[in-house]
């Protein structure tokens, strides 16, 4: 679902982030989901 948001937001992840969607842990992925609501850029999600 995390991937599903972030791409109708931001459009096609990289490679690099969907590794990074891939291997997270529940409680990345919340923070990702949170994240993305405010997110003015794909980095901002991911804390870069």
């Amino acid at each position: 679902m995390v991937t599903r948001l972030l791409e109708r937001k931001f459009g096609p992840l990289t490679p690099e982030h969907q590794a990074l969607l891939d291997s997270a842990t529940l409680e990345q992925l919340e923070h990702y989901a949170d994240a993305l609501l405010t997110a003015s850029f794909l980095d901002e999600v991911f804390g870069r």
